[in-house]
C-alpha cells in the first residue's frame, strides 16, 4: 500500500492535503481517495485526471472561515461545488484561488439572466420553426423531466431545453413540449431543479438541468422582460 498526494490543499478548505490510497490485489491496482483531514470533503475518480466531490460538511467549512467556497449550509442544490465534476487541474486553481472561483461565475450569471441580459442565439438550435420575431434566449442540455408528467417515458431519457422570448420547448427523442410564455404562473427553484406552473395543470411540471446551470434564473428572467 501506498499513498499519493491528490491535492496539496482541499480544494474546499485550502488546509488539508487529500491523499490517494493505492493497493494491489492479486495483478489488480486498486485506489481510493481519501477524505481531507481537516473539512472532511470526499472526492472520488471519474475517469482520467476528473474527480468528483461526492461529499462535504457545511458546518466544518464554514468553522474554518469558508474562503467563500461553500455557502450551502442547508444543501442549497444550485451554486455548490457538491456533485461537480472537474479536471484535477482545475480543483487546484481553486485551491490556490486563482481565477474566476466557479460559483462566483455561477451567482454572476444567474444574477445576469435575472436581470434580462440574454446572448441571443441561432434559430437552427430550436430545430423547427420559429415565430414572427422570436429569438432564442438561452440553450441547456441534458435536461430531464419529471417522469410524473409523462408517465411511459424513460427515466434516463434527456431533452434540450430551450427558451425563446415567446416560449419554453423541451424537445426529447419520443415528443416535445410547448409551453407559451404567457402562460408560466411561477418558476420556483425545487432541489435538484425547478417547477414550472403552467395556467390550466393541475400539478407545476418538474426540470431537473445540468449542475450548476442557471437555467431557472433564464427563465424568471425571460418572465420579467415579457411583463415589461
Amino acid at each position: 500500500m501506498r499513498y499519493l498526494t491528490l491535492f496539496e490543499r482541499c480544494p474546499l478548505c485550502r488546509e488539508g492535503k487529500v491523499r490517494i490510497i493505492q493497493w494491489k490485489i492479486l495483478f489488480f491496482t486498486k485506489m481510493k481517495v481519501e477524505a481531507c483531514p481537516v473539512c472532511s470533503a470526499e472526492f472520488i475518480m471519474k475517469d482520467r485526471d476528473r474527480y468528483q466531490l461526492v461529499y462535504c460538511d457545511p458546518d466544518r467549512i464554514a468553522s474554518r472561515g469558508g474562503h467563500g467556497q461553500c455557502r450551502c449550509r442547508d444543501r442549497v442544490f444550485h451554486g455548490c461545488y457538491l456533485g461537480m465534476t472537474l479536471h484535477k487541474s482545475e480543483w487546484e486553481r481553486i485551491s490556490r484561488g486563482e481565477g474566476e472561483d466557479p460559483l462566483e461565475l455561477f451567482n454572476r450569471r444567474s444574477l445576469e439572466l435575472l436581470q434580462g441580459s440574454f446572448k441571443i442565439q441561432r434559430g437552427e438550435e430550436a430545430q423547427f420553426g420559429m415565430e414572427p420575431g422570436e429569438v432564442i434566449y438561452y440553450v441547456s442540455y441534458p435536461v430531464y423531466l419529471d417522469e410524473a408528467y409523462i408517465p411511459h417515458r424513460d427515466q434516463s431519457e434527456k431533452g434540450r431545453f430551450i427558451l425563446t422570448n415567446k416560449r419554453i420547448i423541451y424537445v426529447c427523442e419520443k415528443e416535445h413540449i410547448v409551453i407559451p410564455l404567457r402562460d408560466v404562473e411561477d418558476v420556483e427553484d425545487a432541489q435538484p431543479g425547478f417547477t414550472v406552473r403552467v395556467k390550466g395543470l393541475s400539478e407545476p411540471i418538474h426540470f431537473f438541468p445540468p449542475l450548476n446551470d442557471p437555467l431557472s434564473a433564464a427563465v424568471k428572467g425571460a418572465l420579467r422582460k415579457l411583463q415589461g
